[in-house]
């Protein structure tokens, strides 16, 4: 026999919103995928060399190996103190060549460890979107390239992210934060907009610049109490 029934309603904006930071926890975890499947298939290369004896090839491979792995921790190592954002960073970069991105990092200051794991998850947030984001819009480019800038002062972060992609119109840059703002279909636009909410939730701030045809710039701006949890 029925009794009763009960509904809960939610609101659809919060709904993507928590669907979004669950994304964001995918993005790491798919990051980390592709850095296993990357070393599965070096160590298949290596098994071949050394079954068929190819023992000087399998020697050039090695130290090409070696000199990729040591050049690219260090350049993330060196600007990077933050054991999670750096390893974050080093899996995207082999997400990125499996797609035939260049990625070039750069920094003036060192991003120290953070202060509390809610900073960690937001730095999350931020650097796998903006850096999902350039690494779509390159795709189709002539050169697919993405630069990523650490500048620390001892009150601020600043994190660039810079594309060759096809760019941005004036009033694209002006509303790409905006909620459900997308060019890619239905269901999606929400990424940025939640990348707005984690850098309002450090204080901080993040502009986007964009010449059609010239690729795209986006800046976050974080006070560095807030990364430290002193904020």
């Amino acid at each position: 026999v029925r009794v009763g029934a009960i509904s809960t309603f939610r609101d659809m904006t919060e709904m993507r919103e928590l669907a979004e930071r669950i994304t964001g926890i995918n993005r790491y975890v798919d990051a980390l995928r592709s850095q296993s499947h990357e070393f599965m298939n070096k160590l298949h290369v290596i098994y071949g060399l050394l079954r068929t004896r190819k023992i000087p090839e399998l020697d050039a491979y090695l130290e090409g190996l070696m000199n990729l792995k040591q050049a690219e921790e260090r350049s993330i190592t060196e600007a990077v103190r933050d054991p999670v954002i750096a390893g974050f960073m080093t899996s995207k970069c082999v997400r990125a060549r499996e797609l035939g991105i260049g990625v070039q990092l750069s920094h003036s200051g060192i991003l120290p460890p953070r202060g509390a794991n809610n900073a960690a998850n937001g730095l999350v947030t931020i650097l796998g979107n903006l850096l999902d984001n350039a690494m779509e819009a390159v795709e189709n480019s002539p050169v697919k390239e993405v630069r990523v800038r650490f500048e620390v002062t001892p009150d601020v972060a600043v994190i660039t992210v810079e594309d060759t992609g096809a760019g941005l119109e004036q009033e694209e840059c002006a509303g790409i934060f905006a909620k459900g703002w997308s060019t890619k279909g239905e269901n999606r636009g929400y990424g940025l907009w939640v990348v707005l909410k984690a850098v309002d939730e450090f204080d901080g701030s993040i502009d986007v610049t964009g010449t059609p045809g010239s690729g795209s710039t986006f800046q976050v701006t974080l006070p560095l109490a807030g990364l430290l949890g002193d904020g």
